[in-house]
């Protein structure tokens, strides 16, 4: 009876062991934008710094008058420097209020920064994650991510729009 009572156990164990989570079943749940890399982005907006801060490097006031139609250069930089700063701003606001609740019956509730629709989604083998918009003005459209990470708490996506590609982490909403 003891050797019974061991078989079953180290069973179990192994059996327990191998029963691995698919990724289907990690994503179920709710999840929030914190973090986003966007190498288009990032390279426009280290662009503007560049043109911000050559901007007006002329010393001569006549020059600049000429060029920029002022010879206060120090206001336009401060202007542009609030401009990408209110953008940054937008886009952070905008990442941190992006939910998406995936339903273990195939339907997501998204919600863009205030702005919410209902999907279809599915995963593939390949850990692709396709979402169909089910409703409004996007009906029917299709938005693809390959999943990168997934664990209990963090999921990490590759979006991937018309060329444009963009890596966004989001974080698992406590119940």
């Amino acid at each position: 009876m003891h050797k019974f009572q061991i078989l079953t156990i180290t069973a179990c164990v192994i059996l327990l062991g191998a029963c691995k989570h698919t990724t289907k079943d990690m994503i179920v749940g709710k999840w929030r934008g914190v973090e986003a890399f966007d190498p288009q982005d990032d390279s426009a907006t280290q662009q503007m710094k560049i043109y911000i801060d050559t901007l007006g490097s002329s010393k001569d006031p006549m020059v600049n008058l000429s060029i920029y139609g002022t010879t206060n250069i120090d206001s336009i930089k401060n202007y542009l420097r609030n401009e990408m700063n209110s953008l940054k701003q937008v886009r952070s606001n905008a990442l941190h209020n992006t939910i998406f609740s995936f339903k273990s019956n195939g339907v997501a509730e998204l919600d863009f920064n205030g702005k919410k629709n209902t999907s279809s989604w599915t995963v593939d083998s390949s850990s692709t994650l396709r979402l169909i918009d089910k409703d409004g003005d996007t009906k029917g459209q299709e938005i693809t991510a390959k999943i990168l990470t997934v664990t209990d708490s963090m999921l990490k996506m590759k979006f991937i729009e018309a060329g444009h590609t963009s890596d966004v982490t989001f974080h698992k909403e406590k119940k």
